[in-house]
This record gives C-alpha cells, sequence and structure tokens, in this order.
C-alpha cells in the first residue's frame, strides 16, 4: 500500500468514519505495518502542535489540522502541496470526554453531566480527559471512552492491547494507561468508588505525568463520593509539585478550609 492509500486509512480513522470492527482493524494493521504507524504517529504528533500544554479549567472548543491526500485531487494537490482536514474535537459535554495530554478523534456531543454530591466542587473543577499523546497501541480504547463506549474499555483485557514483542515496561506502561481509561469510564457511569481503585493503580513513584492525571481525577471522584479525607490528601500531593493540576488542587484546599 502506497503512502497516499496510508493517509486516507489514517484519515478515516481520525475523523471517526469507520466501524468499530474497521477501527479494531486499523488498529492491528498499525502495529504491524512499520510505514503505517511512521505515518499515523506523525499525524498524532502533528495535532499534539497545537495541543494547550496546561488543561484549561472548563472544556473548550478546540479543533486540530491534519495532513490527508485525497485520490481524487491529486492534481490540485500537487499546485496548492499537502491539504489541511480540521478535524472537530469538542470535548463532549458529559462529565467526562483528554487533553493532554489528549486526543485522537472527534468526540461526538454526549448528554448529562455528572452530579457532585459533595459541595458542587467536582462539577466546576471537572472537565473530561484529553490527550494527544498517549501511546498508540492503546488509542482505541481513548477514542472509545472519547466517544462514550464505555463498555469497550471496561471489557478490554491485557491481551487485547498489550505488544508480544515488547519489554515488560512497556506493557506495565500501557496497563497504567488502561486503568487510566477505566477509572474515567466509570466516572462517567457515575461510579466513583469503582473508578478510584482503577485510577488508584495507574500511580507509580516517584509520580510521573500519568500519576499526576490519575490523582486528580482520583481527587474529583473522592469529590464525588464526599471522602474529604481523601481530597485533602489528593489535593495536598497535588499542590506541591509541578503539574498541569497544581492550581486547581490548591483552589481546592481552599476552599475545604
Amino acid at each position: 500500500m502506497d503512502e497516499e492509500a496510508y493517509l486516507i486509512r489514517i484519515a478515516d480513522y481520525l475523523d471517526g468514519k469507520m466501524s468499530p470492527a474497521g477501527e479494531e482493524e486499523f488498529m492491528r494493521d498499525v502495529s504491524g505495518d512499520a510505514a503505517l504507524r511512521a505515518l499515523f504517529e506523525q499525524e498524532l504528533e502533528m495535532a499534539a502542535l497545537f495541543t494547550p500544554a496546561t488543561p484549561s479549567a472548563a472544556p473548550v472548543r478546540r479543533t486540530f489540522p491534519y495532513r490527508v491526500a485525497a485520490v481524487a485531487a491529486a492534481v490540485v494537490a500537487v499546485a496548492v502541496g499537502v491539504y489541511i482536514v480540521t478535524v472537530d474535537r469538542t470535548p463532549p459535554r458529559s462529565v467526562a470526554a483528554v487533553a493532554s495530554d489528549t486526543t485522537r478523534v472527534v468526540a461526538p456531543a454526549r448528554p448529562d453531566t455528572l452530579r457532585a454530591t459533595d459541595p458542587v466542587l467536582a462539577a466546576r473543577y471537572y472537565q473530561p480527559y484529553e490527550s494527544a499523546k498517549d501511546p498508540v497501541e492503546v488509542s482505541y480504547y481513548y477514542n472509545q471512552y472519547r466517544r462514550g463506549r464505555y463498555a469497550d474499555v471496561l471489557d478490554a483485557k491485557p491481551v487485547d492491547y498489550q505488544v508480544l514483542d515488547a519489554g515488560g515496561s512497556k506493557n506495565a506502561r500501557l496497563q497504567r494507561y488502561m486503568q487510566l481509561y477505566k477509572g474515567l469510564c466509570l466516572l462517567e457511569e457515575k461510579q466513583p468508588g469503582r473508578a478510584r481503585r482503577y485510577l488508584d493503580s495507574a500511580w507509580t513513584s516517584p509520580p510521573d505525568a500519568l500519576t499526576n492525571t490519575a490523582q486528580w481525577y482520583s481527587l474529583l471522584a473522592a469529590l464525588w463520593q464526599g471522602d474529604r479525607a481523601a481530597v485533602h490528601n489528593l489535593a495536598d500531593n497535588l499542590s506541591r509539585r509541578p503539574n498541569p493540576y497544581q492550581d486547581r488542587a490548591r483552589k481546592i484546599l481552599q476552599e475545604l478550609l
């Protein structure tokens, strides 16, 4: 398959035009085809260039450009260069829908939002996870979370997403991302207690970027539960080290006083 055909497949995937079965086949091909994988990662890197470094305090409408080469436009492409297609990545309205860290597909608006059971803090600070830098091996599950297809994420087993020829550290990292996604899905399903168990299992010591994200959403889950002790501990931890959630964690601590 030539590069042009690869780019068309990648564009269809990023635009959400594939069926669930087509997406699974595409991700299998990405894992087994070095050329396709390299082009796919280039497209994701381009998206990352347009992703804010620090998540905003409230969902914002964002668009991300992706390069595509269309067979029908090959002649015009010679004159005008690479085409740009805008993918609407509006975070869903529900209390979940990434960013980077960070996303790969169009996220249709989903109705309803989680309701905070502890003073409206959770609802005020919650924003869906977005990312453009998550591992490509689990991007299918990231996209399913974004689309509200939570069962696909929650039913996933390690054999479904781990790489056979990868080292243990890489598969352990993929496992942590899946724990994050499952926790996020359970938050959307209004199960903060179960969500916290998955989110907490994504932590490492010393903490890294993934730990910061998992702790932030665990903090919000604790808010929905009304677990003030856990909220205080997590907010205190996040407020003491540089991370995208530091300022918000400090504000939550102030509001709990």
